[in-house]
């Protein structure tokens, strides 16, 4: 075997790795953030994308479909003092991949603001308003937390209600609970 083309077979086989290696298939509804020498260099949007083998680096992937993030049941305090439990799904769209990979952890910040936020809503009802008018607190939540979770590039899309628990009857009263569509 001559050297010339043993030098060739290695050129070719380092051709293709080259090759292999810059090609990126990105799928729908995914972004890629891509990192040069360390720092952040681009996005690459879905699709047949090329980057530097050894250059470029992916950070991660950020998934652009609308996820669900579910509240296990908790207890909010009325104005009046009295423990309302609820628990919530809350539906969340990334709406910049780059801003949301670079702004740290998303999901204990959400369910940190969530709480925060129905707590501030329901601790401004009396308890007959918090169990008779949910849509109110979903309407108030959305609003609040839309403008909560800017930092990440998070657009809240809707939040839905799963379960209302009134506090113990008082004194043998009990609570009238109807559910509102």
């Amino acid at each position: 075997m001559r050297p010339s083309s043993v030098v060739f077979a290695v050129i070719a086989v380092l051709a293709v790795v080259i090759l292999i290696r810059s090609a990126r298939v990105v799928p729908v509804q995914r972004n890629d953030i891509v990192e040069r020498f360390g720092k952040y260099h681009r996005t690459l949007a879905p699709g047949l994308q090329v980057v530097w083998p050894f250059l470029d680096r992916i950070r991660g992937s950020v998934d652009l479909r609308e996820q669900i993030v579910t509240m296990a049941p908790k207890p909010f305090t009325t104005s009046g003092g009295d423990p309302v439990t609820l628990s919530l799904n809350a539906y969340v769209k990334v709406v910049d991949a780059t801003r949301f990979a670079y702004a740290g952890p998303f999901l204990p910040a959400l369910e940190d603001k969530l709480t925060a936020t129905v707590q501030t809503i329901v601790g401004g009802y009396d308890t007959g308003r918090a169990l008779n008018h949910p849509m109110q607190i979903v309407m108030a939540a959305t609003e609040m937390l839309e403008e909560a979770l800017q930092p990440w590039a998070v657009k809240v899309t809707r939040i839905e209600i799963n379960d209302v628990k009134p506090p113990p009857p008082k004194d043998g009263k009990g609570w009238v609970y109807r559910k509102v569509a």
